[in-house]
């Protein structure tokens, strides 16, 4: 059974400057029955794990970042790709030279593979 969570719209990129869609999601990434955050923010992708249960205020594992400092991500989708039953990042980079769309590989306990291109 494929997963998806989240499907953000097309990138915008209006006079040549890329507009990043920014968000916050809470999703279980290690199947936890905690709502772990995957975030977009400022070009790159951050996965937080929530620590407690109950009702009381959430407390998380400071955010991870997964992408790398030259890449800035502009889009991302968080689904099941390969139906495996983990979630996986699908994301997509416009730097304005060298368009990509990659994606990661959620391992089911909160980490993801290396990333890797979309052909």
């Amino acid at each position: 059974m494929r997963k998806t969570i989240l499907s953000l719209s097309t990138i915008i990129a209006l006079s040549g400057c890329v507009h990043y869609n920014e968000f916050r999601k809470e999703v279980n990434l290690n199947e936890d029955s905690l709502q772990d955050v995957v975030e977009l923010k400022k070009g790159a992708i951050y996965v937080s794990e929530r620590l407690n249960f109950g009702t009381q205020k959430p407390v998380y594992n400071p955010p991870i970042k997964l992408t790398k400092d030259y890449q800035k991500v502009t889009d991302l989708e968080i689904r099941d790709l390969n139906g495996d039953g983990n979630l996986d990042l699908l994301f997509f980079m416009n730097d304005q030279k060298n368009p990509e769309i990659r994606k990661m590989y959620g391992n089911g306990d909160g980490t993801f593979s290396v990333d890797i291109l979309v052909q």
